[in-house]
């Protein structure tokens, strides 16, 4: 292999890393709206708004503080999910690449045709060895987003939502 073969192949692996990043936080919003959503309807089922007003001032406060972490931690996820999905626009560093769109839609057609005539293959290099290092710190910067999301809700989101649910059935057959 060659240095541009072993070079494309990076390209085409990190493109691959990027769309898995963003199919990932897809999924993720999923899950975070299906949970959410289930909480509320299975609150709802209980009826623990009425119940909450018989409880305990202490207990009721409990109950409020987890709704509130529940929402306070899905706004958090939701937050880092919009950074995994935002387009990144970056260019590389000179701005005159004939590989990364921004570049070639800024400079137009005319500029491209006459940089891709003059291109030697020292330039080629060095523009997809800049491809490459900028497509691996976007995908860096995606999967460390998709990390904190697992993160959140695995250890905060779920617990907090099988509290509340829990909690709510066990007012329900308390308080009838």
């Amino acid at each position: 292999m060659d240095k541009k073969e072993i070079l494309l192949l990076n390209i085409s692996r990190f493109d691959h890393y990027i769309e898995l990043a963003n199919n990932k936080a897809s999924w993720l919003i999923s899950v975070l709206l299906t949970l959410l959503f289930g909480v509320i309807t299975f609150m709802g089922y209980t009826d623990i708004i009425k119940n909450l007003m018989k409880l305990n001032h202490i207990i009721s406060s409990i109950f409020s503080l987890l709704c509130l972490a529940l929402i306070f931690f899905n706004a958090q996820a939701f937050y880092f999910l919009t950074k995994i999905l935002q387009p990144n626009l970056k260019s590389n560093f000179s701005g005159n690449s004939i590989l990364f769109f921004g570049d070639v839609c800024k400079n137009g057609f005319t500029e491209l045709f006459n940089r891709i005539e003059t291109f030697d293959d020292k330039a080629i290099l060095k523009d997809m060895t800049e491809q490459v290092f900028l497509l691996a710190e976007i995908a860096s910067l995606k999967y460390e987003n998709v990390s904190k999301v697992n993160s959140i809700l695995i250890y905060k989101i779920i617990p907090i939502s099988l509290s509340i649910c829990i909690s709510s059935l066990i007012f329900k057959f308390i308080l009838g």
